[in-house]
């Protein structure tokens, strides 16, 4: 995944560098915020802070349950650890730099990986139970109208470390991810399964490329949400196709001249 990181980083900063019409150095500045990670992202790979939280808190979780053997302690850890993470406004603001690939966000992402990792037996007998999924959806639904309506105030930002409350950072993201896996659950049922399957074998190429085709796109006076988010995906995934089918007339050609 790093290396996946590496690559599409080089590859969209490589596009940023004509499309934007940067400099030489704006350029190698860039691989140097790439390489530290997190917070000093932006643009283009604003979303690419993801993949270090993500591989900091999988290396944190697999050391927790490895040598802290008792389950009641390892609960007590990544609570510990969440409740951390969520009493200071940024790393910025306590350190005075941000850390290199957003490392105290992983105080944070560790607690929701732990808790998948610990409700996993039960998930699919609560996502293929309609009622448990009803339940979601209308408590996912309540949060979403008091936000709308302005009758709660939440937010829980990651990557610029900006969270609210914690208490609901710590429960409310953990339904809505009930719901969408839910929803995933019934789709799966379908006959677009197989379809749906391969398209998430893409997420990550339209996660990392997905601000880049939103930055181009603007330029271009697209700002409508809905054209944005059809294009994000299907521009990744247009990609990956035409880059498969070169590699195939590439090798076919190859076993050709052998």
């Amino acid at each position: 995944m790093y290396r996946d990181y590496l690559v599409a980083g080089a590859i969209i900063i490589t596009i940023n560098y004509f499309t934007e019409h940067r400099t030489v150095a704006y350029s190698l500045d860039y691989f140097r915020r790439l390489l530290y990670g997190g917070t000093v992202l932006n643009g283009y790979t604003s979303a690419f802070w993801f993949v270090t939280v993500y591989l900091l808190a999988q290396i944190g979780v697999v050391a927790l349950i490895s040598y802290v053997k008792p389950q009641w302690l390892q609960w007590l850890v990544v609570i510990a650890l969440f409740i951390m993470g969520t009493s200071y406004d940024n790393a910025q603001q306590l350190f005075g730099f941000p850390l290199p690939g957003n490392a105290d966000v992983t105080l944070m992402a560790m607690f929701y990986m732990y808790v998948g990792y610990r409700l996993f037996p039960l998930l699919k007998r609560i996502v293929a139970s309609p009622v448990w999924l009803g339940a979601s959806l209308l408590g996912a639904a309540g949060f979403a109208w008091a936000q709308y309506a302005d009758k709660i105030d939440q937010v829980v930002y990651m990557k610029s470390h900006n969270v609210t409350d914690g208490l609901f950072a710590a429960t409310v993201p953990i339904l809505f991810v009930l719901v969408v896996i839910g929803i995933a659950y019934q789709l799966g049922e379908t006959n677009l399964s197989h379809q749906l399957q391969w398209l998430g074998k893409q997420s990550m190429i339209i996660m990392f490329s997905h601000k880049a085709v939103f930055y181009i796109l603007e330029k271009m006076s697209i700002t409508n949400w809905a054209i944005l988010a059809l294009f994000g995906v299907m521009i990744p995934i247009t990609g990956v196709i035409l880059y498969r089918l070169s590699r195939r007339m590439l090798q076919s050609s190859l076993n050709l001249t052998v």
